[in-house]
Order: C-alpha cells, then sequence, then structure tokens
C-alpha cells in the first residue's frame, strides 16, 4: 500500500524563491554571467505556477534548448519537495513588457506548488469519471492532475512501459472511467491478459477480442481487423450525421489495445498495412465523433505499434517507468531528457513514471492510481 507525505506546510513569498533560484544559477549554471552583476533575473508566480528567468543581453551564451534544459535540470532537485519544476524540450519564450532590447524576453518555466500524490481506491468499481453536466468530464488522474475531456473532443491515449510496471492496471482504470461515462468498449488483448478478461465477463457489454484456444493467430487477427474496419465505418457515419446536424452529441466509443507490439507481431505483412490504415484513421478522424483509442506497448515505434502520425494525435501520454530513460521517453515524448526528474516515491513502485497531455505539453512526473481490487 502506498504511502503519502502531506507535511509540506511551509509558506515562501515569490521574492524569497526568486532571491533562492538566483542563488543555485549563480552556482549551477557554466556561465560568466551573474546575477550579482545584474546579468539576469529571475521573477517568480506562485499564483500562476511559473519562474521567469530574465537575461540581459547581450551574453555569452545562446538562448537555446541546451541552455533551457541546463535551467530545468538546475532548478528541478533545488526547488524540490515544496514546489515540482515542469520540464519543456524547448524553450518557451515570453515578452516581458520592457521597453529595452535587452531585456524583453524571458525564459519561462512552469511549475507547481507541492507534490503530486497518488490515488488511492479500494477496489476498480469505485473508479469514476466526474461530470458536472453530462458533457464534460474529468478523469482524476493524480492529485491534482486530471485528464479533461468533452464527448465531442476526445484525445486519444497511449501509454508504454516494460512489463510490470502497470501499464495493464492503468488501461484498466481508463476502461472503469469510460464505462462511467457510459462509453461503448472494445477491448483486444493479445496476450490474454487475467484482468482484463475477467473485467470483460463482469461486463458483458464489453467487446472483447482475445485469441480462442484451438485456433491458429490468423483467425483472431481476422477478428480484430474486421472490429477495427467497424470503428472507421462508424467515423463515417458520424461524420455524416455532423454535417446534417453539427450539434450532435454521440455517444463515446472506446478502442483498447494492450500489448499492441505483441498484436502486431502476429500479422502478415499485408495486415500491418490494413491494420496501421485503420489505426491512423482513428486517431486521425475519431475525435470530432467520440472514437477514442487507448493503446498500451512495451514500445511505440512506428514501424511496429503507432505511427508518428497516430502518436501526434494523442491527447495523453504516459511512460511507465520508476527510473525512465531516453530510449524510453524518445517515442512518446521526443526530444525530452529525463536525466533530471524528480518523481515522488511513495513505497510503491508500480505506476511511476512521466505523463504529458496534448493540452499544455508540460511533461509531469506520475504516479498512476492505486487500486486495491479489481473485484
Amino acid at each position: 500500500m502506498p504511502t503519502t507525505n502531506n507535511n509540506m506546510s511551509k509558506e515562501f513569498t515569490n521574492n524569497e524563491i526568486a532571491e533562492f533560484a538566483k542563488s543555485v544559477l549563480d552556482t549551477a549554471l557554466p556561465i560568466e554571467e551573474t546575477s550579482l552583476s545584474h546579468s539576469f533575473d529571475v521573477v517568480v508566480s506562485q499564483e500562476k505556477g511559473y519562474l521567469d528567468f530574465i537575461p540581459m543581453l547581450p551574453t555569452s551564451y545562446s538562448l537555446d534548448s541546451e541552455f533551457c534544459k541546463r535551467l530545468q535540470h538546475a532548478l528541478v532537485g533545488a526547488l524540490y519537495p515544496y514546489f515540482n519544476v515542469f520540464a519543456s524540450p524547448a524553450p518557451n519564450f515570453k515578452p516581458t513588457g520592457s521597453n529595452r532590447l535587452n531585456d524583453a524576453r524571458s525564459l519561462r518555466i512552469y511549475f507547481r506548488k507541492g507534490l503530486y500524490h497518488r490515488l488511492k481506491f479500494v477496489k476498480l468499481s469505485d473508479c469514476v469519471a466526474k461530470t458536472n453536466d453530462g458533457y464534460h468530464y474529468v478523469i482524476p488522474l493524480m492529485n491534482g492532475y486530471n485528464y479533461r475531456i468533452s464527448t465531442d473532443d476526445v484525445g486519444h491515449i497511449g501509454l508504454t512501459g516494460g512489463s510490470g510496471n502497470g501499464k495493464t492496471m492503468l488501461l484498466l482504470y481508463f476502461a472503469q472511467c469510460f464505462l462511467t461515462m457510459n462509453a461503448k468498449l472494445i477491448m483486444i488483448d493479445p496476450k490474454l491478459d487475467t484482468a482484463l478478461y475477467q473485467f470483460s465477463q463482469k461486463h458483458p457489454e464489453v467487446k472483447y477480442f482475445n485469441p480462442s484456444a484451438g485456433d491458429n493467430t490468423s483467425v483472431f487477427m481476422t477478428d480484430v481487423l474486421k472490429q477495427l474496419a467497424s470503428v472507421v465505418d462508424l467515423i463515417h457515419y458520424r461524420q455524416q450525421e455532423l454535417i446534417t446536424n453539427p450539434n450532435k452529441v454521440f455517444q463515446p466509443c472506446v478502442v483498447f489495445i494492450d500489448e499492441a507490439l505483441a498484436l502486431t507481431s502476429f500479422l502478415t505483412k499485408k495486415q500491418k498495412d490494413t491494420y496501421a490504415s485503420f489505426i491512423d484513421s482513428i486517431t486521425l478522424m475519431g475525435r470530432s465523433t467520440s472514437i477514442i483509442l487507448c493503446i498500451a506497448a512495451q514500445g511505440m515505434e512506428a514501424n511496429t505499434t503507432l505511427s508518428s502520425t497516430s502518436r501526434d494525435q494523442l491527447g495523453l501520454k504516459v511512460v511507465l517507468s520508476p527510473n525512465p530513460g531516453t530510449s524510453e521517453t524518445r517515442y512518446l515524448m521526443k526530444d525530452y531528457d529525463p536525466s533530471s526528474v524528480v518523481i515522488n516515491k511513495d513505497g510503491f513502485n508500480k505506476g511511476l513514471g512521466l505523463a504529458q497531455m496534448q493540452s499544455d505539453n508540460l511533461i509531469v512526473p506520475f504516479m498512476a492510481p492505486y487500486i486495491g481490487s479489481v473485484d
């Protein structure tokens, strides 16, 4: 059972944080200039959750991605555990409002006051998507971190991680939450996971596909491709509906694929091309018609699992690993170096990693919900 430490009650002023950050950067940055010589300044807003690094140009260093990474690396550990610094793979420039060219821009780094904590549920049936109007939904992911969706614009979900890191349990969590949205669920389970199978048996309305004993894999794959084809047909039908009724609200339809890498290993070259075409169609056209893809795999390579076009359509990306490296983030979180990330440990090593939402593109330390029982 994970533990939670909420003893972070110390309050700091914006000026105190800014002065501390300047002292850290004076020492940590490999540059000749310092804040003491007024070569840069730091401005903090806890209310809006950002820190602005304001250089006084000209400088001996370039304001590029590499410098941005050094800034983040220096601040992530220095501000922990009172502040959770969010990493960005590219510089985020903001105007300062100055009338001078020298300090007219800042490099903005976003942060959150306090740490994220893992959500805990006694059983799977306790997990729900929250709504006030039946149209806009929130799927809680961590304390203070929610995936917001609406029935006419739902981002797809991609999960990666090695075996035993909690992908299937997180997939089950999403399935249970989508059920509370009255969604139609389709589950494709090439490895016949016990938990997914039991979930489908408990909820007979879920369409569940897995290889049957005695059948060869081509039978299973034919069934899968037929089902994906019917989903694409549904997208086309709903698109025609929207032409005549732009305000039409559809029942969400979610396609869950577990261990997608194992699934594609069953395919012939012709079947792979057909499969990739269906997945691309679902990710590119599904959002406006309430068709959602939720895919989990040990890797998201373009030639085996998910094309780069489809990866770009993911509204939520999760990399599960207690110590993520660039080899694990390179497909879902392109150009991101996770070497400085600080993941809050709570004594439970499953479901740890990184998450990124398309809405803000911030990469945050992630702790998947803890579920005591799937019964």
